[in-house]
C-alpha cells in the first residue's frame, strides 16, 4: 500500500495550527484545573487530535517537517497523559492531607465529593481535620441552608468511630475520609487509601 504524500503547504498550515493548539489547550486545561473553566476543554483537543490522525499516515517529504511533527505530536502526547492523571487524581480525591477538592460532577453522577483527608492509626493532624470539618459544613449550608452547623468535637468523635469501624473490618492503618453529596444530602464517608 502506497503512502499518499502530503504538499508542503498542507503541511506547514497543519503543523502551525498544531502547534498553536497545543499553547491554547494547555492554557484552557489550566484554567480548567484552577476551576475557571466549567469544563474539560475538549472541542480544542478533537480538533488537534484530527490533525495528527491526518499526517499519522502520510509520508512527509521534507525531513523538518516530518521532526517538527514528531515533536509536536511527543509534547502533545506528554501532556494528554499528565492531564489524564490529574483528571485520575481529582477524581478519586486522592489528595495529601486534605486539600479541598472541587470535583465537578456530570448531570448523570449521583455524587459528588467535596474534601478528603487521610488519616493514620494513632495520629492527629487537627488542622487536616478543621478542613473537612468546614468542607462538611458548608457543603451542608450549600445544601440546605436551615441545616444547623455539627460542632467541631461531634465531627471528630464521628470520624473516630467510622475509622476505628473500618480498621477493625479492614485491618487498614490509613483511612480516607470523604465529604460526599449525593441527592439524599451531604454524607461522610470512609475508605481504606493506600499508602
Amino acid at each position: 500500500m502506497q503512502q499518499e504524500a502530503v504538499p508542503p503547504s498542507t503541511i506547514e498550515t497543519d503543523l502551525a495550527r498544531l502547534e498553536v493548539g497545543i499553547r491554547q489547550l494547555k492554557v484552557q486545561y489550566d484554567m480548567f484545573f484552577n476551576g475557571a473553566l466549567a469544563k474539560e476543554p475538549l472541542e480544542l483537543r478533537v480538533e488537534l487530535d484530527a490533525i495528527i490522525r491526518r499526517h499519522a499516515n502520510t509520508s512527509i517529504r521534507k525531513y523538518a517537517h516530518r521532526f517538527h511533527l514528531n515533536t509536536l505530536v511527543s509534547r502533545y502526547n506528554s501532556l494528554i497523559e499528565l492531564w489524564g492523571k490529574t483528571l485520575r487524581t481529582r477524581e478519586e480525591g486522592d489528595r495529601p492531607n486534605a486539600r479541598l477538592i472541587e470535583q465537578r460532577a456530570a448531570p448523570r453522577d449521583s455524587e459528588r465529593v467535596v474534601g478528603a483527608h487521610r488519616v493514620r492509626a494513632g495520629s492527629a493532624d487537627d488542622a487536616g481535620l478543621h478542613r473537612l470539618h468546614d468542607a462538611f459544613n458548608a457543603a451542608r449550608r450549600r445544601s440546605d441552608p436551615q441545616a444547623r452547623a455539627v460542632r467541631f468535637e461531634a465531627f471528630v468523635q464521628g470520624v473516630g468511630r467510622e475509622s476505628a469501624r473500618l480498621r477493625e473490618r479492614t485491618g487498614c492503618e490509613l483511612v480516607e475520609l470523604r465529604v460526599v453529596v449525593t441527592p439524599e444530602g451531604v454524607q461522610l464517608k470512609a475508605r481504606p487509601a493506600r499508602p
